[in-house]
């Protein structure tokens, strides 16, 4: 019992990066605003002006953005449950 109580305690700060807290709301709010749920072909995220192969469970921040190819598609769950789908040849900022 001790082992699995010790286990939560220190897996909480991997839990809490997802998370900040709002003050103004008195309650934790997501610190990214989708997640890739879905995947097929080519497509690329930018992250701080740093462009990398998208993969199914990336997040994105507001500053974000994607880009699809030829013959490929994305789609991302943002926090309030939308579904957004993305086509091929096409680009979105968050």
């Amino acid at each position: 019992m001790n082992t699995i109580i010790l286990c939560l305690i220190f897996s909480f700060p991997l839990f809490a990066q997802d998370f900040v807290f709002d003050k103004e709301k008195g309650k934790a709010v997501p610190s990214y605003i989708g997640q890739v749920k879905l995947f097929k072909g080519k497509a690329l995220i930018t992250k701080k002006g740093e462009k990398k192969d998208l993969g199914h469970g990336d997040r994105f921040a507001i500053t974000d953005s994607i880009q699809t190819m030829d013959k490929s598609i994305v789609k991302i769950q943002m926090i309030d449950e939308t579904i957004i789908t993305v086509g091929p040849n096409s680009e979105m900022t968050f």
